[in-house]
C-alpha cells in the first residue's frame, strides 16, 4: 500500500514538472513579447532562436552540430528543451502509473529493467511517429 501511494505521488510530481514544461513551451510560442522570458535572451526567443540548430542560424547550411535538429535539438533552444522535459516527464507518469496499477511491464526480467525498457519504447516510438508525419505525411 506504502509503495502503491509512493508511485501515485511520484506520477502526481511528473505531471505537474510536464505541465510547467508545457506552460513554458506554450508562453514562449504564443506570449513572449509580454512574458518573464522577453529579456532573458536569444535562447528564449522564438522568434529567431529556432535558427540556433543551424549553421551560422543558416537552415541552407545544415546542422550547428551532429544531431542539432534531432535527437539534441533540446539544446538549441528554450521551446525544444521544456518540449524534451514535458515528452520526459510525460513519459515517466505513464510508467508510474502502470506501476501503481500493478501492471507488469514486461514479465520475467527486473522491474528497474522493465521501466527503462517502456521510457525508451515510448520516446522511440513518440520520436518515430512525429518524424514520419512532420517530415513527410504532412507535407
Amino acid at each position: 500500500m506504502k509503495d502503491m501511494i509512493l508511485l501515485l505521488i511520484l506520477t502526481g510530481v511528473a505531471l505537474v514538472i510536464a505541465g510547467i514544461g508545457k506552460a513554458i513551451m506554450d508562453t514562449l510560442q504564443f506570449h513572449f513579447s509580454s512574458s518573464c522570458f522577453k529579456n532573458l535572451g536569444t535562447w528564449w526567443d522564438p522568434r529567431t532562436s529556432w535558427t540556433n540548430k543551424y549553421k551560422n542560424h543558416d537552415p541552407s547550411q545544415g546542422e550547428a552540430f551532429p544531431g542539432s535538429t534531432t535527437i539534441f535539438v533540446f539544446v538549441t533552444d528554450a521551446w525544444h528543451f521544456f518540449q524534451f522535459i514535458f515528452l520526459r516527464f510525460i513519459f515517466a507518469a505513464m510508467i508510474l502509473l502502470m506501476l501503481s496499477n500493478g501492471l507488469s511491464l514486461l514479465g520475467g526480467i527486473p522491474i528497474w529493467l522493465g521501466c527503462i525498457i517502456a521510457y525508451v519504447a515510448l520516446s522511440a516510438i513518440f520520436g518515430l511517429i512525429f518524424t514520419l508525419f512532420y517530415k513527410w505525411v504532412l507535407k
